[in-house]
């Protein structure tokens, strides 16, 4: 997938970073649609199973807490206005 792949250099400033950061931000980024990365998403999601301790499915959201906040009240309000149609 050559022609996926971009290479950036994403770096904070003006703050001090580690030397171990800069050389790691240096490295390749798992793109989201390569073999590597979908091994690591489910391996990710399968320990966190077993941290929650949990056979259902576990959902992680890449972004800040208020997007799965904001989900959560959309199902609700879904469900309700499902069932207002229903009667």
């Amino acid at each position: 997938m050559a022609g996926i792949i971009k290479e950036r250099l994403f770096t904070p400033g003006p703050t001090p970073l580690l030397l171990e950061a800069q050389l790691r931000a240096l490295t390749m980024t798992l793109h989201h649609r390569t073999d590597a990365f979908r091994t690591l998403m489910r391996e990710t999601l399968d320990n966190l199973r077993y941290y929650f301790n949990t056979r259902n499915d576990v959902i992680l959201f890449a972004s800040s807490g208020t997007v799965p906040a904001r989900e959560r009240w959309r199902a609700r309000f879904r469900t309700f206005f499902r069932r207002a149609i229903e009667f």
